[in-house]
C-alpha cells in the first residue's frame, strides 16, 4: 500500500493496523526539508516501511544523495529527467519514472534497462488512467527489475476509479496479482463515446 499520511502518527497507526505482513510505501509529494526528510525517514525505517518516495524536491539530488547515505529505507523519487545522474550518484536505490507523463513505453523500457545495469529496480509511477496503467504493465512485463504493480484506487478502497477513456481495465486478484490483458495492441477497448466528451482523470 502506497501512502500519503500527513504524520508521522498516521503512519505508526496504519502499521498498527495492518500488522508487518503489508509493505508500506510512504509518498511525501517532495513536503520536507533536509532536515525534516532524514528525521521522518528514520521513523519509517523503526517501522519497516519498504521505501520512502519524494520526501524532497526532485531538482535538489545533493539533499538526494545525502539522505540516501544516512538511511537504510530505499530513497526514491519520480523523475522526469537526469536519471542517469541521480544513480551516478547513488541519490536513489529505486528508480521511478514518470514516463505516463512523458516518454512513454519507449522511454520507460529504456529507464528500465538503464536501472537494470547498475542493480536497481524501475518501479514506473502510475498516476494516469487505463490506458497508461496498461502501458506500465507491459513494459513491467517485459523486465526484470519491478516488483511491484501500482493501481490507483479511491477513498473507498474501490478499484478503478481511473479507468477513463475504455472500457475495461485492470484488476487485482484475490492473491494480489495482476494479469496480462489478452486483447490486441495494449489490450484494452477504447470507450471513444467517452473520449468524445472529454473525460478525464479525477485529481
Amino acid at each position: 500500500m502506497k501512502l500519503h499520511p500527513l504524520s508521522l502518527e498516521a503512519c505508526r497507526a496504519i502499521r498498527e493496523a495492518v500488522g508487518d505482513e503489508i509493505d508500506l510505501i510512504h509518498d511525501a509529494v517532495f513536503s520536507y526539508d533536509r532536515r525534516t526528510a532524514l528525521r521522518v525517514g528514520k521513523e519509517l525505517e523503526k517501522l519497516h516501511f519498504h521505501w520512502y518516495e519524494a520526501p524532497l524536491p526532485a531538482h535538489d539530488i545533493d539533499g538526494y544523495v545525502e539522505l540516501a547515505k544516512r538511511l537504510d529505507i530505499p530513497v526514491t523519487v519520480e523523475l522526469f529527467h537526469s536519471y542517469s545522474e541521480y544513480i551516478r550518484r547513488g541519490a536513489v536505490r529505486i528508480v521511478r519514472s514518470m514516463s505516463d507523463f512523458m516518454g512513454g513505453i519507449t522511454e520507460m523500457k529504456k529507464i528500465a534497462n538503464l536501472a537494470e545495469g547498475f542493480g536497481l529496480n524501475w518501479e514506473p509511477h502510475a498516476y494516469g488512467g487505463s490506458l497508461c496503467q496498461v502501458a506500465n504493465l507491459h513494459v513491467i512485463l517485459s523486465v526484470g527489475n519491478c516488483d511491484f504493480f501500482e493501481l490507483p484506487i479511491d477513498k473507498n478502497g474501490g478499484e478503478g476509479s481511473f479507468d477513463v477513456g475504455t472500457k475495461d481495465g485492470l484488476r487485482i486478484d484475490k492473491d494480489g496479482y495482476v494479469h496480462a490483458p489478452e486483447k490486441a495492441g495494449l489490450g484494452l477497448d477504447i470507450d471513444w463515446e467517452q473520449v468524445k466528451e472529454g473525460a478525464e482523470v479525477p485529481l
